[in-house]
């Protein structure tokens, strides 16, 4: 089982924690991700109440994968994710900031077209309280440059030869980050609104959001089409 690297920083005098994840890869059975969940829930739960940390990396389970982010508390028994309006005070439950995200922009990984939010950060309601460090809304995002992606379009991963560095590409995952600030955080309605399909494709679209006048086309497993 991979560590979790622990840091404590000092900003403007208040003590952040930052939990770095690498957990073991998909090739390892879901009981060591299940441990490495465990083992941080552990350690959030020792430190004092109200603390202030983020928990974030490479998780290897994406965002919505049911038994590993329940044991985070980013998720309900239910499978409903917990949003910014209804985080509750306490050391087992988070947010996920992939769940400001529309569903198709949250993937930070592309396996053989499979696109998955396995790098992600998790933070507590006490980032949201309006006291210390707290989260700026909607600021969390892919770094997505065109340098980081090949011409055909996939992620422009290291690539080796003969055990060596060939010198082109990065990482075969994009980069996430967010912004946090000692001005305490801006809330927002949690009214859910009305509108239409076509508002999924804006740019800065505000979830959730609810559907009205639309009509089920089809429907495929786990997929459903819709129009208006």
């Amino acid at each position: 089982i991979r560590d979790i690297l622990e840091v404590k920083f000092l900003i403007d005098k208040y003590p952040l924690y930052i939990f770095i994840n690498h957990w073991n890869s998909k090739q390892s059975p879901d009981s060591y991700r299940i441990r490495s969940a465990e083992a941080l829930i552990e350690r959030i739960l020792t430190l004092p109440e109200g603390s202030e940390y983020i928990v974030l990396g490479d998780f290897n389970s994406n965002y919505n994968q049911y038994n590993i982010n329940y044991i985070l508390g980013t998720i309900y028994r239910d499978r409903r994710m917990v949003r910014k309006c209804n985080i509750k005070q306490n050391m087992v439950q988070h947010y996920n900031l992939w769940v400001e995200k529309p569903i198709y922009q949250r993937w930070s990984y592309n396996f053989y077209g499979k696109k998955e939010g396995i790098d992600a950060i998790i933070i507590p309601y006490s980032l949201f309280n309006g006291e210390g460090i707290d989260y700026i809304n909607n600021s969390f995002s892919v770094f997505k440059r065109g340098y980081l992606f090949h011409k055909r379009g996939y992620i422009l991963r290291w690539e080796y030869k003969n055990g060596r560095h060939k010198g082109v590409g990065y990482s075969d995952h994009l980069a996430v980050f967010a912004k946090f600030s000692t001005k305490a955080y801006k809330e927002e309605s949690c009214t859910i609104r009305l509108g239409y399909i076509k508002e999924l494709f804006k740019k800065n679209i505000r979830l959730p959001l609810k559907l009205k006048n639309i009509e089920v086309v089809s429907q495929f497993k786990n997929k459903v089409y819709i129009k208006d």
